[in-house]
């Protein structure tokens, strides 16, 4: 019988875990306060404290809304189907949806595909049901106050009308002034 030299043991590494950041930043004055540099920073700094290699950054400037317009949002879901990550990471849970039930059908997508969302300002533990169940109060959270920015935003442009204002601008067309009341 021959002597086989036993192979070197190769060291146990630990896999590697893959993770994507998302960004969204859905009106001008978030671009200053919550750039995607700001949130990208801070999603990094998650990302490397939860142990992830961060693989792919992309972000959109598009209302969380109207997912058909969000081509980045698309493009995250689909990967997400491919298991093209193992952790996504964003700025706020409102980042993804600010419609309730479509975010949690996105976390029930990403539960499905194995993939972990974590988000920089809600301090989260999957494993923890409360914690997921605060998670989903913030959803709501997010929904309502969507809700209320419509609905002002409606008001305002109702009330532009009624007093025979344009849409948009403060000043009269040259020859015209406001009415004061309705009649």
């Amino acid at each position: 019988m021959l002597y086989q030299h036993p192979q070197p043991q190769q060291p146990h590494t630990k896999p590697t875990k893959n993770a994507w950041i998302y960004m969204r930043v859905s009106d001008e004055d978030q671009r200053s306060g919550h750039s995607p540099d700001f949130q990208l920073k801070q999603c990094q700094e998650l990302a490397a404290k939860l142990g992830y290699n961060v693989t792919h950054v992309d972000w959109e400037q598009q209302t969380a809304r109207s997912e058909r317009q969000r081509k980045v949002w698309q493009y995250f879901k689909r990967s997400m189907q491919h298991h093209a990550m193992d952790g996504l990471i964003v700025y706020s849970y409102s980042r993804i949806h600010r419609n309730f039930m479509r975010a949690v059908e996105t976390m029930a997508h990403a539960l499905r595909a194995g993939v972990q969302i974590h988000s920089v300002s809600e301090k989260d533990d999957p494993e923890n049901k409360y914690t997921r169940y605060a998670t989903y109060l913030q959803m709501m959270f997010a929904e309502m106050e969507s809700d209320t920015i419509r609905q002002r935003t409606i008001d305002g442009t109702r009330m532009r009308v009624e007093k025979g204002m344009p849409l948009v601008g403060n000043k009269p067309p040259y020859g015209y002034r406001w009415r004061t009341a309705v009649t």
